[in-house]
């Protein structure tokens, strides 16, 4: 199913839903908002902190990648100096960093699974427990149909985390990007103006010597 689509409709039904609770137990339904809005504020925190661990890991897949083709390139010589040992240890300690960060954003989006899935149950004892306090009586109709509201609510919650962790991965791509297109151009006569380095060559020609055949003296040919 997709997850973007998904993300877009979900802020949605969420805001139709808790109209609805506001008009179901009145007043109420803020101490429900105010529950979710504090979830939210920490899944975004959550966000950054996963958005960081991928810039990272990513930095290090390039690094690795290219150490990789590097050996690819020079495997020859690699295997006949036995430096195979040596290049794969390298190779594993970036991929140990790069294996920690991708743990990392497991657990973040570990946390915002858990707070996603736990809000409609949070939401319901935030909202009940105000509306019984302030003087109000819980009845069946109320209970159910409020009840039915914050179920809702529960399947756009549900891939709310699924979805953010969408947006990181574009976002970290797109900024990847945008430095990529954004450096400056490498201008191919720069070296005709650069300084003289320690060894220059002014007014020189060079070429190669063109074989002549010899002649190796007058014989008798064929049809001679």
């Amino acid at each position: 199913m997709p997850v973007l689509p998904n993300l877009i409709f979900a802020p949605v039904l969420v805001v139709v839903a808790m109209v609805l609770l506001a008009q179901c137990v009145g007043a109420s339904f803020l101490g429900g908002f105010a529950a979710m809005f504090l979830m939210l504020l920490g899944c975004i925190k959550a966000i950054t902190f996963s958005t960081k661990f991928k810039r990272i890991q990513l930095t290090l897949a390039d690094g690795r990648i290219k150490l990789t083709n590097e050996l690819l390139a020079g495997v020859r010589v690699v295997k006949a100096y036995g430096w195979e040992a040596a290049f794969r240890k390298e190779v594993m300690v970036i991929r140990t960093k790069e294996t920690y960060q991708m743990k990392l954003q497991a657990l973040v989006l570990s946390f915002l699974v858990v707070v996603i899935l736990t809000s409609p149950v949070i939401l319901a004892i935030v909202t009940f427990t105000i509306y019984v306090g302030t003087g109000n009586v819980l009845e069946a109709s109320t209970v159910f149909t409020a009840l039915a509201l914050l179920n809702l609510i529960r399947f756009p919650l549900a891939f709310l985390p699924f979805g953010l962790a969408e947006l990181v991965k574009i976002n970290v791509s797109m900024g990847r990007m945008q430095v990529m297109l954004s450096a400056a151009e490498n201008d191919r006569n720069d070296a005709a103006g650069a300084a003289p380095g320690p060894v220059s060559i002014v007014d020189a020609e060079f070429g190669y010597p063109i074989p002549v055949e010899k002649n190796k003296g007058k014989g008798k040919g064929k049809g001679r």
